[in-house]
């Protein structure tokens, strides 16, 4: 809503707004916007992860197989790892 009060300042050309606009404010920022009201009003709703391939692919396959998927890319991923470590010293 502080947003809203920010451009309803802009609309109405104020240097302060109330934190609670006018249905009129409110109207004609959701018509500017192309959006209905109550959008406007609405809580923010969390971003989707976006899909990816493999998540694409695991929810279309039997639990057998996404359970060997799973356990290849873990393997991937702890080989990933143990190549990045540098090698252990040896002692003397």
């Amino acid at each position: 809503m502080e947003t809203v009060a920010r451009l309803e300042r802009v609309l109405r050309g104020r240097s302060s707004a109330n934190s609670n606009p006018s249905l009129e404010t409110l109207v004609r920022l959701a018509s500017a916007l192309g959006v209905e009201v109550a959008e406007l009003l609405s809580e923010p709703s969390r971003p989707r992860p976006k899909d990816d391939r493999i998540s694409m692919i695991l929810r279309t396959a039997n639990p057998a197989t996404r359970r060997r998927v799973l356990r290849v890319a873990e393997a991937l991923v702890r080989e990933e790892h143990a190549e990045d470590r540098p090698p252990a010293r040896k002692r003397r």
